[in-house]
């Protein structure tokens, strides 16, 4: 094998395991806050896990504590839920939740 197509499979390679951690750490991160936010709703709120029909982490366009956020919606309940980690405390907390049309 010689040498440039060696240090090209080798350049490939790393990319790929470089790509690869940084897809698994940013998943990682929407695991863990998903993990967070259930458990702040079932042990803060005192929410049933049956009451949760939908708890879904996602990366917005915002930066800052807005980054990461989680959509939640509750059973028998109309509104739509967004939650996020404060970065000053480290606690979940409600970003806004929607009624219809209108953000709160």
């Amino acid at each position: 094998m010689n040498k440039k197509l060696k240090y090209f499979l080798i350049f490939i390679i790393s990319c790929i395991v470089i790509a690869g951690a940084i897809f698994g750490y940013m998943e990682y991160k929407k695991y863990a806050i998903k993990k967070d936010v259930e458990t702040y709703l079932t042990e803060t709120k005192k929410i049933d896990k049956k009451d949760i029909t939908e708890i879904t982490p996602y990366y917005s366009k915002e930066t800052g504590d807005r980054f990461l956020l989680v959509y939640v919606t509750l059973k028998n309940d109309k509104k739509e839920y967004t939650y996020m980690r404060d970065s000053k405390t480290n606690k979940i907390k409600l970003e806004s939740y929607n009624i219809g049309d209108k953000t709160y």
